[in-house]
C-alpha cells in the first residue's frame, strides 16, 4: 500500500512538471482592504486559460509574458486586472454583496467558507474573549451550533467537555479533538480517583492562554476532519494563535500590556429550609452532637450548643441562620497580567508573549497558579523558501478541594451542617470548641468540635491538602518550498512534552470526645499519602505537497500528505491508602513512613500512527465546488491483520448567489447549497487487542484488604480484561445538507444544517464467563446513531456608516441519540454511576441513560403505598429513566458597537435531560432541604396513592400515612430515583461593556492606544423546577463519558471584573 501511493504521488509529479510553461515567473501577493492576505484567490493571465491560486498567506507564482495582463477573482472581493510584474501587490476590494470569510480547516489548511461543502464556525479574539473566560474552550459556549459544551465549575480547576454532533462511542473518548496552530494536544483529564470522591485538576484543553488565541474554527462534521482520519472522528477544535504583524518596514516592535482583576462567588446555593434546627425528632429533640436538622421547630430561645469544655459551653439563641452555608465560601480572586511583543517587516514577523495568572478560590485554601510563555515567528526565506515556528511553554500549580462522598471532601462537610449552626464561626481551629485536634491537661488528645458524625469543614479544607504540578512544552515548526507557480511542498513537524504530577496528603489524628461518654466514637483517620507523576510525550510530523491549477475558469487544488505520530506515556504512582494502611508518625508524608505495605503503579503506553492522505478540490468559476478526500492510517494499537483502514470522503458547495444579478444581491446577497458524506473511525486504545498484563496481586476480605507479597509468598496476578487480537477500529459514517443565506448586504444571516451518523463496530469491554479466568472481553459490536438539526441566525437591524452596529444572534441544536444495537447477551453496558445509580448505554435508548429503582406505581400512574409502614414502595427492579442528554441547546445575544465603544450580552439553555444529585439526597438525609418540610413534617397521605386491598384491588389510599422523617432517613425506603433532577437551565453566560480608546488621546506620548472593560461570566442561571440544589453543569466525572453525575461536586462559580489594556 505505502509503495503505491508513493508511486501514484511521483507519476502525478512527474506528469505535471512536464506541462509547466517555459516564460518568466511572476511572483506577488494578493491582500484585501484591511491588508489581510486573501487565500484562493484566482490569478488568471487574460485571454488565456492559465492561471493558479494564492496560498494561504495570499502569496501567488505564475509564469507570464511581461506584457502580460492578470485578471484575479476571489469570493467576497470585486474583480479587477493588473499588468503583469515580478513582486506585485495586489489589493482587492471587499464586494459588500458577497459573504467572505476565511476559516482554518483540517492540517491547518485556511480556506474561503464558501467553498466548503461541510459546516464550520469560527470565532474570533475579541468575542471570544469579551467575557474573560479563564477556560478557553468554554469561551465558545453559546457561540457555536451543534457544539455542548459543558463547565464543571467555571473557576479555578474543573473540566471543560466539548462533544460536537452528540454521543458517539460508548466505550471510547467522546470529546473533540483539539489543534492548536496545526499540531493536535494532548486534551487528557488530570482527574485523580474515580467520580465517588474525585478532585478534578481539569483537562489540558484549557492550559492554552486565551489572550494569545488568534481565533478558534469548530470543525464539526466527519467531512471537515477527514484529512485527521480516527483523530479527527469527533470533529475538531482548531486554535489558532496570535502571530506577528509588520507595523512598519522598519520593523518597529509593538509592545502591548494588560492586566485584568476578577472576582468569583459561589453561582448557585441549595433552597434549604428555615424552621427546623439540630436535632433528632425520633431521638433527642436537641441533641448537640447531630448533623441532623430534624429537630424541634425554632424558638429563638438562648440554647447551649456543643461540648462542655473546662466547664464553659457556648450558648446561641435557636433560630435559622439563613447564610450559614453562604458564608462559608470566600470571594474568589484572579490577578491576570499580559506581556506582548509583536512586530516584523514583509519577510519576518514575530509574537512573544508573557502571561501570570494567579487566582485563589471559594473554597478555602484553594488556588491556581498558572504562567506562560509563547513564541511564535515567520521569516521568508527567498521568493521560494518559507518558514514558521512556535513554541509555548505553560508552568502550573494549584491546590483543590475533594468532592464527593470521602472523609476529605469539604462540600460534603458543609452541606450536613444543621441551620442552626454557625459555620463561619468554626474557622478558628485553635479555640477548642472548633478543634479537631487538642490535648488536654492530662495529655490525652480529644476534639472539641460539636458533631459527633461530621468533621469540622474548615479543617476538611486546610489538612486534606490535594495538589497538582504540570509543566508542558508544545510547539511546531514548518519549512516549505514553492516549487514553481503549481507545487508548494511543506513539512510541519511538532509535538508536546508534558510532566504533570498529582501530590494528595490526607491528615492522620486520632482523638476522643471532651464528652467522650456522650459522643461515644472517636475521630480516627489513619493519614495517607499519595504521588503520582504522568510523563506524556508525543510527536507529529507531516509531509504535505500542494498543488494548483487554474485552467480557464476550472481551478484545481490537490493536497498530497504523508502523516506519522507517535505518544508516550510514562505513569507511575504510590499509595499509602488512608483506609487499608496508613501513616507511622502524623505530618510526615513520605513513603518511608508507611504502615504497611504501598500501593504502586507504573503504566508505560506507547501508541505510533502512521497515515497518507489527500484531497481533490474543484472550483468551477468560483460558484460550484467538489472535494474529495481519502485518508488511510496504520495504527500500532490493532493487529496487523487489522491495522490498515481507509477513510473516503465527498462534499459539494454550490454557491447560487453568483448567479444573480447585482440588482438581485442587494436584496440576496449570499446563498449557498452543501452536502456531504464521508466514512471515518474511532481507533482503539493502546493494548486492547493484546494479551491482558500484569498487576501486584491483591486479596480482598472482609476486613481489609492485602498487597503481595503475604507473609513471604509473591503474588503477580493477569488484569481482569482479555485482549482481542481480532479488534478492529470503529467506524463512522456520517452526512449532511446545509443551508447559508445572506440577505439586505449581510443584515441578516442564517445558516442551517442536517446531519446523520451512525457510528458501529463499538470497542466495548462486555462480561465474559468466570470459567475463562477473566471478567470482561474486548469485542467490536454495537452501533450508536446521532441526527440532528443546528442552526444560526445573525440579524443586523442597525449598520450605520458612522460606527453605530446593532447585532442580534442566536444558535440552536437538536440532537437525537440513540443505541441501536448492543453485543449478543448484552442488555446494556455501564458508563459510570454507583451501585445504586448506574449511568448506561442499552438499546432503544440514548446513550447516557439512567437506570435505578423507582417508585412503585399501578397501572393508573398512582403511587402504591406499603400498608405497615405508610411508606411508599418501591419497584423490585432497576428501570430505566432519562438521559443526561439535552433535547436542545440554544443562545441568544445581542452585541451594540459605536465608535469605540461596544457591549455584549450572551445568554444560553440548554432544556431536556436529567442528572444525579447527590448533593440533593444528602441535604434531605440530614434535614436541611427545603423540600423536607412538606406537611410541616407532619405524617401526611401520599398525594394520588393506592393500597392493595384483600381482593388485589388498587384503591384510593385514604388512611395510610407516610412519615418524612422516615422516608428520607431510612434506608431503602427513598429510591434513587428521587435524586434525578430536571437538568434544564438559563444562563447569563457572558455580558461585557467597554471602551476602545481613539489614539487621538495618547498624541505625543508613548503610549499608542488604550483600551478597557468591564465584564462577567456565569453571571446568574435559571433552573428547571424542582432544581432547588446546583447547577445542573457541575460534574463529577469531569469531562469524560460519566456525565450528569452530581456526586456531591464542588459548587460552580460566577465570575465579575474588569480588565485594561495598553499598547506602546
Amino acid at each position: 500500500m505505502k509503495k503505491s501511493l508513493l508511486l501514484i504521488i511521483a507519476l502525478l509529479f512527474t506528469s505535471l512538471q512536464v506541462v509547466l510553461a517555459q516564460s518568466e515567473a511572476i511572483r506577488g501577493k494578493v491582500l484585501d482592504d484591511k491588508g489581510e492576505p486573501v487565500i484562493g484567490a484566482t490569478i488568471r493571465i487574460k485571454n488565456t486559460a492559465k492561471g493558479t491560486v494564492t496560498d494561504q498567506n495570499g502569496n501567488f507564482k505564475i509564469n507570464a509574458e511581461d506584457d502580460a495582463t492578470l485578471s484575479i477573482s476571489a469570493i467576497g472581493m470585486k474583480p479587477t486586472e493588473k499588468p503583469a510584474q515580478d513582486g506585485m501587490v495586489i489589493k482587492m476590494v471587499a464586494d459588500q454583496m458577497a459573504l467572505r470569510e476565511t476559516v482554518v480547516t483540517a492540517q491547518a489548511i485556511k480556506r474561503e467558507k464558501s467553498s466548503l461543502g461541510y459546516a464550520t464556525a469560527t470565532v474570533g479574539n475579541d468575542d471570544l474573549n469579551k467575557g474573560n473566560n479563564m477556560s478557553a474552550l468554554g469561551a465558545l459556549t453559546g457561540k457555536v451550533s451543534g457544539v455542548n459544551i459543558t463547565n464543571t465549575t467555571g473557576g479555578i480547576g474543573g473540566s471543560t467537555r466539548v462533544v460536537i454532533r452528540g454521543e458517539k462511542s460508548i466505550g471510547g473518548n467522546n470529546n473533540a479533538l483539539i489543534v492548536i496552530d496545526g499540531i493536535p494536544v494532548n486534551n487528557g483529564n488530570r482527574l485523580r480517583s474515580n467520580s465517588l470522591k474525585q478532585i478534578d485538576f481539569g483537562n489540558r484543553g484549557n492550559d492554552v492562554n486565551p489572550d494569545d488565541i488568534e481565533s478558534i474554527s469548530v470543525l464539526k462534521g466527519a467531512a471537515a476532519t477527514a484529512l485527521y482520519g480516527s483523530e479527527g472522528a469527533n470533529g475538531a477544535i482548531m486554535i489558532t494563535t496570535k502571530s506577528g504583524k509588520a507595523k512598519s518596514k522598519s520593523g518597529k516592535t509593538e509592545v502591548g500590556f494588560s492586566t485584568g482583576y476578577t472576582r468569583s462567588r459561589v453561582l448557585m446555593y441549595p433552597k434549604l429550609q428555615n424552621q427546623f434546627g439540630q436535632g433528632d425528632m425520633h431521638g433527642l429533640n436537641d441533641d448537640r452532637r447531630e448533623n441532623f436538622s430534624w429537630g424541634l421547630p425554632f424558638d429563638g430561645q438562648l440554647r447551649p450548643w456543643g461540648q462542655v469544655i473546662d466547664g464553659n459551653q457556648k450558648i446561641k439563641p435557636y433560630v435559622a441562620i439563613e447564610d450559614n452555608v453562604k458564608d462559608f465560601f470566600n470571594t474568589g480572586e484572579a490577578f491576570e497580567n499580559n506581556l506582548t511583543l509583536n512586530g516584523g517587516t514583509e519577510k519576518s514577523n514575530f509574537f512573544l508573549s508573557f502571561n501570570s495568572s494567579n487566582a485563589t478560590g471559594v473554597t478555602p485554601n484553594t488556588f491556581s497558579d498558572k504562567y506562560s510563555i509563547r513564541l511564535n515567528a515567520n521569516h521568508e526565506f527567498s521568493n521560494n523558501f518559507f518558514s514558521s515556528f512556535n513554541v509555548n511553554y505553560v508552568n502550573g500549580n494549584s491546590r483543590l478541594d475533594q468532592s464527593g462522598q470521602g472523609d476529605g471532601s469539604v462540600w460534603n462537610n458543609v452541606c450536613q451542617q444543621p441551620r442552626d449552626i454557625p459555620i463561619s464561626n468554626l474557622k478558628d481551629m485553635n479555640d477548642k470548641f472548633n478543634s479537631m485536634d487538642f490535648t488536654d491537661s492530662n495529655g490525652i488528645r480529644r476534639y472539641g468540635y460539636y458533631g459527633a458524625y461530621t468533621d469540622n469543614p474548615y479543617f476538611v479544607a486546610d489538612k486534606y491538602d490535594n495538589r497538582n504540578k504540570f509543566d508542558r512544552v508544545l510547539g511546531q515548526t514548518t519549512v516549505g518550498w514553492r516549487m514553481n507557480q503549481h507545487f508548494t511542498l511543506t513539512n510541519r513537524f511538532g509535538g508536546e512534552v508534558i510532566s504533570d504530577r498529582i501530590y494528595l496528603k490526607t491528615p492522620k489524628i486520632n482523638t476522643i470526645a471532651v464528652e467522650d461518654d456522650f459522643y461515644g466514637s472517636p475521630k480516627s483517620i489513619n493519614g495517607g499519602y499519595y504521588e503520582s507523576t504522568d510523563n506524556f510525550t508525543s510527536y507529529f510530523n507531516d509531509l504535505m505537497l500542494n498543488i494548483n491549477y487554474q485552467i480557464d475558469k476550472l481551478g484545481i487544488n490537490a493536497l498530497l500528505g504523508h502523516s506519522v505520530n507517535s505518544r508516550r506515556s510514562n505513569f507511575m504512582s504510590a499509595d499509602i491508602d488512608p483506609v487499608t494502611n496508613g501513616l507511622v508518625i502524623e505530618n510526615y508524608y513520605n513513603f518511608d513512613n508507611a504502615s504497611d505495605k504501598i500501593a504502586a503503579k507504573n503504566t508505560l503506553t506507547n501508541q505510533r500512527k502512521v497515515g497518507a492522505y489527500a484531497s481533490l478540490n474543484f472550483d468551477f468559476d468560483k460558484f460550484l465546488f467538489i472535494e474529495l478526500t481519502a485518508r488511510n492510517d496504520w495504527t500500532s494499537t490493532l493487529s496487523k491483520e487489522n491495522r490498515s483502514y481507509f477513510y473516503p470522503g465527498a462534499s459539494v458547495s454550490w454557491l447560487f448567489s453568483q448567479h444573480f444579478s447585482d440588482a438581485a444581491k442587494k436584496a440576496f446577497n449570499h446563498g449557498k447549497l452543501r452536502a456531504s458524506i464521508t466514512s471515518v473511525g474511532n481507533d482503539a486504545a493502546a493494548y486492547q487487542n493484546n494479551n491482558p498484563g500484569f498487576e501486584s496481586a491483591i486479596i480482598n476480605g472482609g476486613f481489609g484488604s492485602n498487597i503481595f507479597p503475604f507473609n513471604g509468598t509473591p503474588g503477580y496476578s493477569y488484569q481482569n480484561t482479555m485482549g482481542n487480537p481480532g479488534l478492529t477500529n470503529e467506524r463512522q459514517n456520517a452526512k449532511e445538507i446545509g443551508f447559508e443565506i445572506g440577505l439586505l448586504e449581510d443584515r441578516i444571516q442564517a445558516d442551517f444544517t442536517v446531519y446523520n451518523s451512525l457510528q458501529k463496530d463499538q470497542i466495548l469491554a462486555v462480561p465474559t464467563p468466570s470459567s475463562s479466568g477473566y471478567t470482561f472481553r474486548y469485542i467490536n459490536a454495537g452501533e450508536v446513531k446521532n441526527s440532528g438539526f443546528e442552526a444560526r441566525l445573525q440579524i443586523s437591524p442597525i449598520k450605520q456608516k458612522n460606527g453605530l452596529r446593532w447585532d442580534l444572534f442566536g444558535t440552536y441544536t437538536r440532537n437525537k441519540n440513540v443505541v441501536v444495537s448492543l453485543p449478543n447477551g448484552v442488555d446494556q453496558v455501564v458508563i459510570g454511576g454507583f451501585s445504586g445509580m448506574n449511568i448506561v448505554a442499552a438499546v432503544g435508548k440514548p446513550m447516557g441513560t439512567f437506570y435505578a429503582v423507582d417508585l412503585a406505581k399501578d397501572p393508573d400512574g398512582r403511587q402504591i403505598i406499603d400498608t405497615l409502614t405508610g411508606n411508599p414502595l418501591s419497584t423490585t427492579t432497576p428501570k430505566y429513566l432519562g438521559s443526561f442528554q439535552p433535547k436542545f441547546i440554544a443562545s441568544w445575544g445581542t452585541t451594540v458597537k459605536y465608535k469605540g465603544f461596544f457591549m455584549n450580552v450572551l445568554f444560553d439553555t440548554k432544556q431536556g435531560g436529567y442528572f444525579y444529585s447527590r448533593t440533593k439526597d444528602i441535604l434531605e438525609f440530614v434535614g436541611v432541604a427545603a423540600s423536607t418540610t412538606v406537611n410541616n413534617r407532619e405524617n401526611y397521605i401520599w398525594d394520588n396513592s393506592v393500597v392493595k386491598n384483600a381482593a388485589g384491588e388498587y384503591v384510593t389510599n385514604t388512611q395510610y400515612k407516610t412519615d418524612p422523617y422516615y422516608y428520607y432517613t431510612s434506608a431503602n425506603v427513598k429510591p434513587a430515583s428521587q435524586d434525578l433532577v430536571k437538568a434544564g437551565y438559563i444562563k447569563l453566560r457572558e455580558i461585557a461593556l467597554g471602551y476602545n480608546m481613539p489614539q487621538k488621546w495618547f498624541k505625543g506620548t508613548f503610549i499608542g492606544s488604550g483600551n478597557i472593560s468591564v465584564f462577567g461570566n456565569n453571571l446568574a442561571i435559571w433552573t428547571n423546577r424542582g432544581n432547588d440544589y446546583v447547577d445542573p453543569e457541575v460534574n463529577s466525572g469531569g469531562a469524560s463519558n460519566e456525565q450528569g453525575f452530581d456526586f456531591s461536586a464542588r459548587p460552580s462559580v460566577k465570575n465579575y471584573g474588569f480588565k485594561i489594556g495598553l499598547t506602546f
